[in-house]
């Protein structure tokens, strides 16, 4: 039986999938399987080399989708967190424009131990959202660990979260020390008495019309900035819950996205430098 913890968990991405299936739809309600847009993040771009993996996660493994750059040498790594839709195609072309621009992106299927993110957006909501934070957290450290041991290591790790993954690290950033910096776009808020435990350089990109997260950032900036936390926070104006993937055209904003993935990336390097 789940606990009262574990229902709210589920509860939280069962809402964020509702919000996101209905901007993503145009409120329809049906949305087709997300593809990624190969104008955006090509299958077959030379400078990028992929790769399936599966690291010991003590729960039957967890699935991953590698992404590194071609040219050998040691880089900084990345772990992207998907949404509640889990690791769609969309989030593989994620992981593939990171590693272009230098990083060792690695995209886990955070729903690995309940077989796996399924190939429809319905069952892949409800399977999603089985899992709870302390597994996102073991899965998220068992990515850690599987990086910094990797050949092409430099032993730096950042993350980057969309969605319920940038939720789920909110939460992670403040139990997961050693990770160099992450990215939260449109995350919920952690539990305010949680924030000062945050030792994490962060960016948060956040879309002007969101009501399910926007509630609650101002009072995270607040505590954020009275933890004195090193932090950069952005909203995108006329941008709506998912506004950077191009696979949901009800949402996808081009100009917000645009400039959100510029002030990311300039992140990103400079905080794993």
């Amino acid at each position: 039986m789940r606990s009262e913890f574990e229902k709210r968990q589920l509860a939280v991405s069962r809402r964020e999938f509702l919000a996101v299936l209905a901007i993503a739809s145009g409120g329809t309600g049906l949305v087709p399987r997300p593809t990624a847009s190969s104008a955006v993040a090509p299958r077959d771009d030379p400078n990028v080399r992929v790769d399936a993996t599966k690291i010991d996660n003590g729960a039957g493994g967890l699935a991953s989708y590698l992404a590194l750059p071609a040219a050998p040498g040691q880089v900084a790594s990345l772990i992207v967190a998907h949404d509640a839709l889990g690791l769609t195609p969309h989030f593989e072309g994620v992981a593939r424009r990171l590693a272009a621009e230098g990083f060792a992106a690695l995209a886990p299927d955070f729903a690995s131990r309940y077989g796996g993110t399924p190939a429809e957006p319905g069952p892949a909501h409800e399977v999603v959202g089985m899992t709870t934070w302390d597994e996102w957290l073991g899965d998220t450290r068992a990515a850690f660990g599987w990086l910094t041991n990797q050949p092409h290591s430099n032993g730096k790790v950042a993350a980057i979260g969309f969605g319920l993954g940038g939720s789920a690290l909110g939460r992670i950033v403040f139990e997961l020390t050693d990770l160099t910096s992450a990215v939260l776009y449109y995350g919920r808020a952690p539990p305010p008495e949680n924030v000062r435990r945050i030792d994490t350089r962060l960016l948060l990109n956040y879309a002007a019309d969101d009501p399910l997260v926007n509630p609650q950032v101002g009072a995270f900036k607040k505590a954020l900035t009275e933890a004195n936390i090193d932090y950069r926070a952005f909203s995108y104006e006329g941008a709506k819950h998912g506004f950077e993937d191009d696979t949901a055209p009800g949402a996808y904003s081009p100009e917000a996205a645009e400039l959100a993935w510029a002030r990311t990336i300039e992140f990103l390097k400079r905080t794993t430098a």
